[in-house]
C-alpha cells in the first residue's frame, strides 16, 4: 500500500513537471522586432522611402532606443550601423525634417538617454533602389554584441520630409523620461555666427598613418583656414597648410551649425566636401568647441582611408589674430614665432598661403 502511495506521489509530480514544461514551450515567441545589443535594446516600429537633400531615394528607419547600461549615453555613440543592399554596403543618408530649421532624421541620436529609459531615434541609408530587402546590422560602439533585421522594401511605403519627427518618448523600462538636452536647430545668426565665421590658424597632426603615409607617423604642419556660415545655418570650411594655398585648398568642406552643444558656442558638423583627395560625409565632422580644454580654439578630427593609405588626423585652429600665450610651447604651430606673430603683430590679414 505505501509502495502504490509513493509511486502516485512520483507520477503526480512527473505529470506537473510535464506541464509545467509544456506551458514553458506554449509561450508566446520573442518579438523579431526587438533587437538586443550588448547593454541596449532597440525596438524596430517601421520604415519609410524618403528622399536626401539631394533628391536620392533613402530608406528611414524608427527605433526605440533603451540604455540598460549603468551610464547615461546617446543612441550615436553606443551603437554603429550597417546597411547592405544587393551585397553593398549602403552609405548614410543627409534626411531633412524640415529644411527652414534644419532639422535632420538623426538628429535624436544625440540625445542623451539616462539608465532604464527610453529615446525614440531615426536612422537613414542611401538606397541603391527601392525593391529587395535590406539587411540593417546594429553592433556596439565598445564591444562585439550585434543584432540585425531585414526590410522588404514591398512593404516600405514612400514619405515627404517634414511628414513626421522623431519624437522622444519616456519611461520605456525605467521611471521618468531620461531623456536631456534637445537640438533647436542653427541659430539666426548674432553671436553664435560671429564667432565661428572669420579667418582662423593652428596646426594639423597625422597618427595611426599606414601605407603610402607610414613615415609620416606624428607629422604636423601649420594651417590655415576660413569658415563661413550663412544665416541658415550652412556654410562652408576652407583650409589649406603648407603645401597647398586658399585657391588650391586641401580641404573643401560644407558644413552645418547648430546651436545646441556643450558649450555656448553650439556644434558644426561636415555634410559634405573633399578633405584632400576623399569625400566628407554627413557627421564625419561632430566638432564642439565645448569640448577643448583651450578658450577660443575649436577640434577638427577625422579618418583618412583610401585603398591601403590611411591615418587618423587632429585640427587646432584659434581665430586668426588671437595669441597663443596659454599654450604649452610644444603646441604651437610650427610657424607660430617666425611668420604668425610678426603678422598679427603689423595687422596684417591671414595670407592666402603659409611661411
Amino acid at each position: 500500500m505505501k509502495r502504490r502511495k509513493l509511486f502516485c506521489m512520483l507520477l503526480a509530480g512527473l505529470i506537473l513537471l510535464s506541464l509545467a514544461a509544456c506551458g514553458k514551450g506554449e509561450d508566446e515567441p520573442e518579438d523579431p522586432n526587438l533587437l538586443t545589443v550588448g547593454d541596449f535594446e532597440l525596438l524596430y516600429k517601421g520604415a519609410s522611402i524618403m528622399t536626401d537633400y539631394e533628391g536620392n531615394d533613402a530608406l528611414v528607419l524608427t527605433l526605440d532606443f533603451t540604455n540598460n547600461s549603468e551610464e547615461t549615453t546617446d543612441y550615436f555613440w553606443s551603437i554603429y550601423e550597417t546597411a547592405i543592399q544587393n551585397d553593398t554596403e549602403l552609405e548614410m543618408a543627409v534626411v531633412y525634417l524640415n529644411e527652414e530649421t534644419l532639422e535632420y532624421v538623426d538628429d535624436s541620436q544625440y540625445q542623451n538617454v539616462d539608465p532604464g529609459a527610453t529615446v525614440e531615434v531615426q536612422t537613414a541609408f542611401e538606397l541603391d533602389d527601392t525593391t529587395g530587402e535590406v539587411e540593417v546590422t546594429f553592433e556596439e560602439m565598445e564591444g562585439d554584441k550585434n543584432d540585425s533585421i531585414t526590410i522588404d522594401l514591398s512593404t516600405v511605403s514612400r514619405a515627404s520630409a517634414g511628414s513626421g519627427s522623431a519624437s522622444l518618448t519616456g519611461g520605456g523600462k525605467g521611471s521618468g523620461s531620461g531623456v536631456s538636452g534637445s537640438g533647436t536647430g542653427a541659430s539666426s545668426g548674432g553671436q553664435l555666427l560671429d564667432w565661428w565665421n572669420g579667418d582662423w590658424y593652428g596646426w594639423w597632426m597625422m597618427t595611426g598613418c599606414w601605407g603610402y603615409y607610414e613615415d609620416m607617423e606624428g607629422d604636423w604642419w601649420d594651417i590655415c583656414g576660413t569658415i563661413d556660415i550663412g544665416e541658415d545655418g550652412i556654410g562652408t570650411v576652407t583650409l589649406w597648410d603648407e603645401d597647398y594655398t586658399k585657391s588650391e585648398p586641401m580641404v573643401s568642406a560644407s558644413v552645418s551649425l547648430d546651436e545646441a552643444g556643450t558649450g555656448e558656442f553650439g556644434t558644426m558638423m561636415s555634410e559634405g566636401g573633399w578633405f584632400t583627395d576623399i569625400a566628407l560625409e554627413h557627421a564625419d565632422w561632430i566638432v564642439d568647441p565645448g569640448l577643448v580644454d583651450y578658450p577660443d580654439m575649436i577640434h577638427i578630427d577625422g579618418y583618412y582611408e583610401n585603398g591601403d593609405d590611411e591615418f587618423y588626423y587632429d585640427i587646432y585652429l584659434r581665430p586668426w589674430g588671437t595669441y597663443w600665450d596659454d599654450v604649452a610651447e610644444e603646441d604651437l604651430p610650427y610657424y607660430y614665432d617666425d611668420w604668425y606673430l610678426p603678422l598679427i603683430g603689423a595687422g596684417q590679414p591671414m595670407p592666402a598661403s603659409i611661411g
